[in-house]
Order: C-alpha cells, then sequence, then structure tokens
C-alpha cells in the first residue's frame, strides 16, 4: 500500500483516463453480433462479473473521496440496464435479468473490496458522505 500512497496523484489521473476507455471497450464488444458465441458463452456471467468489478477497481483509484465513488458506482450500476437495454435491439444478442445481477454482484464486491484495502488512508483523503 505504500506504493498506493506515494504515486496517488499519478494514479489517480490514470484511473480517471482509463475508466472511461475501459466503458467504451465494454460497450463495444457488449453490443457487437459475434459469429460463434459458443466459445465464451460458458464465461458468459462471469465476463459480466469480472468486467464491472475491474470497473469499480479502477473508479476507486479514481475516485478515492467516498462521495463521488458511490455516484460513480451508481452510474456503473446503471449501465449495466443500459447495455441490456441496447441488446435488445442488436440482432444476436438479448437482454438477460443475469447479466445484470452478474454486473451487480462484480460491483458490490470490488466496492466493498476497495474499500477496505484503501480503510488505512487517512480520513481527509477518503473523504466522508456527509
Amino acid at each position: 500500500m505504500k506504493i498506493l500512497e506515494t504515486h496517488r496523484t499519478a494514479i489517480t489521473c490514470a484511473a480517471k483516463l482509463l475508466l472511461p476507455l475501459m466503458i467504451a471497450v465494454e460497450l463495444y464488444f457488449s453490443l457487437r453480433t459475434f459469429e460463434d458465441v459458443t466459445a465464451i458463452a460458458q464465461y458468459d456471467k462471469l465476463l459480466h462479473f469480472s468486467t464491472h468489478a475491474v470497473n469499480a477497481v479502477v473508479a476507486a483509484l479514481a475516485f478515492p473521496a467516498v462521495r463521488a465513488y458511490v455516484i460513480v458506482l451508481l452510474l456503473l450500476f446503471l449501465l449495466g440496464p443500459l447495455i441490456e437495454l441496447l441488446q435488445h435491439f442488436t440482432p444476436g444478442r438479448d437482454a438477460s435479468i443475469l447479466d445484470q445481477l452478474a454486473n451487480t454482484a462484480g460491483l458490490l464486491t470490488a466496492a466493498w473490496l476497495s474499500r477496505r484495502l484503501l480503510a488505512g488512508k487517512p480520513e481527509e483523503q477518503r473523504g466522508t458522505l456527509d
């Protein structure tokens, strides 16, 4: 954790640049029609879980204040239903409540772990909800 504290500003800036890129890649692959989905079909829920988990970890690094992080988590949560809605109109894709459950589980798991890992930071750096 010492590296994180020493390079906080650089990590925060890098994460703020990386998060929109990751979301764009997620949108691209979520709305793309694949010829052969059998290769990844068995990993579908794992992909949903891990994609949203990684987004939540990067968001924790990008937005260390609790209030900003909670807002970004809510936006990431809303991204899931938006993608599922858009998939309804994408040929060869379909919307699934189980995908959204995997997205949410990934977000919540990573949010919990991220806050635990960053819990050692001084309160003025962590921020509060008030």
